[in-house]
């Protein structure tokens, strides 16, 4: 999705940036976020992956010493692929702002991914609950909305020392991953400003376990999401 973008909107220059020039970018998400939170992931990879075109604030030298804010999506199941990210690339003095799901259609799921999460974010690198950002669990765009305002204020509060390096894992499910995905292509815009950095590091799982019935009793609801073109012309 993020090299199709891209490819159509290859920055915020052009007359109309989401006309691109008529060509319709539209994402189809099947999502049953309680049968997401009942897949098991195991054994991450030893290598992490850097998705194509967002690995900078990770790779580039003469921005090591800046700053480093991580925005870890949190789902449930996931807390080896966060401890093998969190032990690779985040360092100890890096700010974090673990995401929750909220609103859920379950209203006590952040409560629950608070407590899986505890020992790698809150006891061991001491996370601040104030940092916590919530973002709607079926609303790509009000995720978008959260993490992008959350990444601008820290690019904006830490400009006076050169810059800062942004960092997002997404580890939950489709429809936020969609808005955390599109908060990063928007970053990655202004990225020729050479003020700041933003990387996307994931541990891809070599399996996934989950129960027949689980997946006999999803019911998914499926969302349109238009990002580019004329979609009402």
């Amino acid at each position: 999705m993020l090299a199709l973008l891209q490819r159509l909107v290859p920055n915020r220059y052009t007359a109309i940036p989401l006309a691109a020039s008529g060509i319709n970018l539209q994402i189809l998400v099947g999502e049953d976020a309680d049968l997401d939170s009942k897949i098991q992931s195991e054994d991450p990879s030893n290598e992490l992956v850097l998705i194509p075109g967002f690995a900078s604030a990770l790779q580039t030298e003469s921005t090591i010493d800046w700053p480093l804010v991580w925005f870890p999506v949190l789902g449930e199941n996931r807390v080896s692929q966060l401890q093998k990210v969190l032990d690779d690339q985040i360092p100890d003095s890096a700010e974090i702002c673990p995401v929750l799901p909220h609103p859920s259609r379950d209203p006590r799921r952040g409560d629950r991914l608070l407590i899986e999460y505890k020992v790698p974010l809150f006891d061991a690198r001491e996370t601040l609950l104030t940092n916590v950002l919530y973002a709607h669990e079926s609303n790509p765009f009000e995720a978008y909305r959260q993490l992008l305002g959350a990444m601008k204020r820290y690019k904006r509060s830490l400009s006076v020392i050169g810059g800062c390096r942004l960092v997002v894992t997404p580890l939950a499910s489709k429809l936020i991953t969609v808005g955390a995905a599109l908060a990063c292509y928007e970053m990655k815009l202004d990225i020729v400003n050479g003020d700041y950095g933003v990387a996307i590091p994931y541990a891809e799982p070599k399996r996934y376990v989950v129960s027949s019935t689980a997946l006999r009793a999803s019911k998914p609801d499926v969302s349109a999401i238009v990002l580019t073109g004329e979609a009402y012309a």
